[in-house]
C-alpha cells in the first residue's frame, strides 16, 4: 500500500513541477531572455560579415597603395628617359606617357580616399554592434536576476 501512496505522491509532485515549469516558461522574462539571445546571434552574424567587408577594404586600400606606387615609379622612370629625347615625337610620347600615368596616380587617389571612407563606415559599424552586444549581455544578466527573483 505505501508503493502506491508514494507513486500517486510523485505523480503529484510531477504535476506541480510541470505547472510550475509551464508558468515559468510563460513569464514574461523568458521570453524577453529568448529575444535577447536571438539578437545576440544576429549581431554576431552581422559583426562577421561587417569584419569580413572591412578585411576586404583593407586589402583594396593595400593594392590602390601598391598600384599607385607602381605608377609614380614607372613615372620616375619615364622622366628619366624623357630627359634624354632628342625629337619632339618623342618629347610628346612620353609627355603623353606622364600624362596617362599622372590620371592614373589621380584615380588611385580618388580610389583610396573612397576607401578609406568606407573603412570608417565598418569601422563604425563594428564598434556600434560591439557596443549593442553589450548591452544585450547587461540587459540578459538584468532579466535573469529579475526572473529569478520572481520565480523564488
Amino acid at each position: 500500500m505505501s508503493e502506491s501512496v508514494n507513486l500517486m505522491q510523485l505523480q503529484e509532485i510531477d504535476l506541480k513541477l510541470l505547472k510550475l515549469a509551464s508558468t515559468l516558461a510563460s513569464m514574461p522574462q523568458n521570453q524577453k531572455i529568448n529575444n535577447v539571445e536571438l539578437a545576440y546571434k544576429k549581431i554576431a552574424s552581422q559583426l562577421k560579415k561587417v569584419l569580413g567587408a572591412k578585411k576586404d577594404i583593407e586589402i583594396d586600400i593595400s593594392d590602390i597603395k601598391d598600384q599607385r606606387n607602381h605608377y609614380v615609379q614607372k613615372t620616375a622612370e619615364v622622366k628619366a628617359v624623357a630627359e634624354l629625347a632628342t625629337n619632339h615625337r618623342e618629347v610628346r610620347d612620353f609627355d603623353q606617357q606622364l600624362s596617362s600615368l599622372a590620371k592614373n596616380i589621380e584615380k588611385c587617389d580618388f580610389k583610396h580616399a573612397e576607401l578609406l571612407k568606407e573603412l570608417e563606415k565598418c569601422k563604425d559599424a563594428y564598434q556600434a554592434a560591439q557596443n549593442l552586444q553589450s548591452k544585450l549581455v547587461k540587459e540578459k544578466k538584468a532579466l535573469i536576476l529579475s526572473l529569478e527573483k520572481e520565480s523564488s
